[in-house]
């Protein structure tokens, strides 16, 4: 979770749906984000929180490859 404002627009949707809680999870995380993130919902848990300057979630990864637009079509078909 980079900056946060994706996860924090589908958690303000969820709210919508009046659930009893949202957990939010997540691999790992840029402090700002999880800050973000944390104060909307019940209990918000990363792995790996990180206060570095330049935070890319593929360093993360060993094997970080971007999904096309027709991946995307694809898999949402299914």
């Amino acid at each position: 979770m980079a900056s946060g404002y994706t996860m924090l627009a589908a958690v303000r949707e969820v709210k919508n749906l009046q659930p009893k809680k949202i957990i939010v999870a997540v691999p790992c995380a840029s402090l700002l984000a999880s800050q973000l993130v944390e104060k909307e919902v019940d209990k918000f848990i990363a792995l790996e929180v990180s206060s570095k300057p330049l935070f890319a979630i593929a360093n993360y990864f060993d094997k970080w490859d971007e999904v096309t637009e027709e991946e995307l079509k694809a898999i949402l078909e299914k």
